[in-house]
């Protein structure tokens, strides 16, 4: 009986709040189409049909380190060559979205007994993850005029890609955005990510831009990714690790992301090349 009059003395509920469950079927799919018509148009490059003149193909290795020095001013570049071990690559975990799960909760887990045993330290430690990540999302892939108001000190290797990018386009090279991650899942929340810029000079040869230097690398694309990069053995993300160039309409960061997303392609054997047809041996004038 007490247990009745209990649930009799529970506030009855409001007739006129609502929730997504009290919704008509029309007035969800209204809402769904306002969330993706969104995301689509915030996917929207920001020249959807460029004209363009045809890449210039069969050019030279000097007449190609010409204009990048003309559009980049001076570079470093230093040929690497794949061996045979690197090209006998192990499996890719790929995104392994299980054990990233395990590892992120583990992280939440520790965090929360650190905020128990230390709130104050605990808590300052989050804000300065919270503003970092919330400054990397805004300033993600910074545009040329905006590095140039920018200090220096500030900039991330996915700005330098992006000004590569922007400043090669215009010399009509078939630019990608390379991105790799820690190989192993578990570092992926400790370890650095990375972004370059890479031109396809012919098959197995690339001229990959970093922001400590140039690279001139003869081999897959996937075994730079794994070599060079960062003090882990690294992997090119895959679907979105290797994105046809395209700027974005609206310049902030999610927009970037999602063009960045839907220009993704499956491997470097999509894409496309400058076609350079020298002997290996003459690439070498890349060092000089």
């Amino acid at each position: 009986m007490e247990k009745l009059s209990a649930l009799e003395r529970r506030r009855p509920r409001r007739s006129d709040r609502s929730s997504i469950t009290n919704l008509s079927i029309l007035r969800r799919i209204a809402m769904l189409g306002v969330l993706v018509g969104g995301i689509e148009e915030l996917a929207q490059d920001k020249d959807p049909h460029p004209q363009r003149a045809p890449v210039t193909r069969n050019q030279t290795m000097e007449d190609v380190l010409y204009q990048c020095r003309a559009a980049l001013g001076p570079l470093n570049v230093v040929e690497r060559r794949a061996t045979p071990e690197d090209e006998h690559l192990p499996p890719d975990p790929g995104i392994a979205p299980v054990r990233m799960t395990g590892t992120a909760a583990s992280k939440l887990w520790k965090i929360c007994k650190n905020f128990c045993s230390s709130p104050s330290d605990t808590a300052g430690e989050i804000s300065d993850d919270v503003r970092a990540s919330v400054r990397y999302v805004r300033d993600y892939r910074m545009s040329e005029e905006k590095v140039q108001t920018t200090d220096s000190a500030l900039l991330d290797c996915n700005d330098y890609a992006n000004i590569t990018c922007q400043k090669l386009e215009r010399l009509r090279f078939p630019m990608y955005l390379l991105s790799t991650w820690p190989e192993d899942p578990q570092l992926r929340f400790d370890e650095g990510w990375h972004q370059m810029a890479a031109c396809k000079l012919a098959d197995d040869c690339y001229l990959i831009f970093d922001d400590h230097g140039q690279t001139l690398w003869q081999g897959s694309l996937q075994s730079f990714g794994r070599k060079y990069g960062s003090k882990v053995t690294m992997r090119i993300i895959p679907r979105v690790g290797i994105s046809a160039f395209a700027e974005p309409k609206y310049d902030n960061g999610i927009s970037k992301f999602l063009v960045q997303t839907k220009h993704g392609i499956a491997d470097e054997h999509e894409m496309q090349s400058l076609d350079i047809h020298e002997r290996r041996e003459s690439f070498r004038i890349a060092s000089r």
